[in-house]
């Protein structure tokens, strides 16, 4: 059994981050026996939990009595990655967004909308705390879909995101009405380095998982510049991106030149893995039985 969501804290906690990260693989489940049975572990049954999907994009939205959670997929597919790349340049949604956002992530959005919204405001899920997750491109989406719940009236009590790019530019990011924001990155994961600053900027407050897997708060509330990744970015990540088509994000190892441990450092299994290795040994020892990695 893993540990649990503790719903009564809007502050960082591990063991929160630990459980979204979870939640988060879900959304990558190959199969229904192995989606029903990731979310059955983290206390949402198969009556407790909707998927939503279309063509490039997917989430579920689950539930318990005290809590729902919002979970979105990231890249996994040739379209989600050309959209990722090719709209690098902010547009203004002044309906829906204060500044401007990535028009790919708002588009992914946008598809998924009405279901989750609606079933968000169901009476059934008033009152409840709202976590709000995503690893990857879906941290994207779901750092988007939380400014525009706020809008709407239903403000998260957290939002977590591990390994996301960024979604909008600086005025979006100084504007943003999420105070409890964590945005979660692993040592030399290329993905939180796109698209690039100066045209946007993250949200949230960062912590870094380094080199030797301890994870801190971050001084730095923008993802630093590291010369290496950016080289690494310039040279051969953007082109091989453009010349070979689409490594799939968020999975285990892109088989294409982008394979490297910018990449590998990239994927939710590392993520989960560093997280469980930071969690008190209680909580790890109960995490250890899972049959899922």
């Amino acid at each position: 059994m893993l540990p649990h969501l503790d719903p009564t804290t809007s502050a960082y906690s591990l063991e929160n981050a630990y459980v979204l990260m979870r939640a988060s693989q879900a959304t990558y489940s190959l199969d229904r026996e192995s989606y029903d049975g990731r979310l059955d572990e983290l206390g949402m049954p198969n009556t407790n939990h909707k998927w939503i999907q279309s063509q490039f994009d997917a989430c579920f939205v689950g539930w318990t009595d005290d809590w729902v959670i919002l979970a979105f997929r990231g890249t996994a597919n040739a379209g989600g990655w050309v959209s990722n790349i090719a709209a690098s340049i902010p547009a203004a949604r002044p309906r829906d967004y204060y500044g401007k956002i990535h028009p790919g992530f708002a588009d992914a959005l946008d598809v998924l909308w009405n279901e989750l919204f609606a079933e968000l405001s169901s009476p059934s899920h008033q009152g409840k705390k709202l976590f709000v997750t995503g690893h990857s491109r879906g941290g994207a989406i779901a750092t988007l879909a939380a400014q525009s719940l706020y809008y709407r009236g239903i403000k998260p009590t957290a939002v977590y995101t591990f390994g996301a790019p960024r979604a909008g530019n600086s005025t979006f990011a100084n504007r943003y009405d999420i105070a409890h924001h964590y945005r979660i990155e692993n040592d030399r994961d290329i993905v939180p380095h796109v698209p690039p600053q100066p045209l946007f900027a993250h949200v949230g407050e960062r912590y870094w998982i380094d080199p030797n897997g301890a994870i801190s708060k971050s001084a730095d509330a923008e993802t630093p510049a590291s010369p290496v990744i950016l080289a690494a970015l310039k040279a051969s990540a953007l082109p091989a991106a453009v010349a070979v088509g689409a490594p799939l994000l968020g999975g285990v190892v892109s088989q294409s030149p982008l394979a490297s441990e910018f990449f590998t450092d990239h994927a939710n299994t590392e993520y989960a893995h560093w997280l469980w290795n930071s969690l008190p040994e209680p909580a790890r020892e109960d995490a250890r039985s899972t049959p899922y990695p």
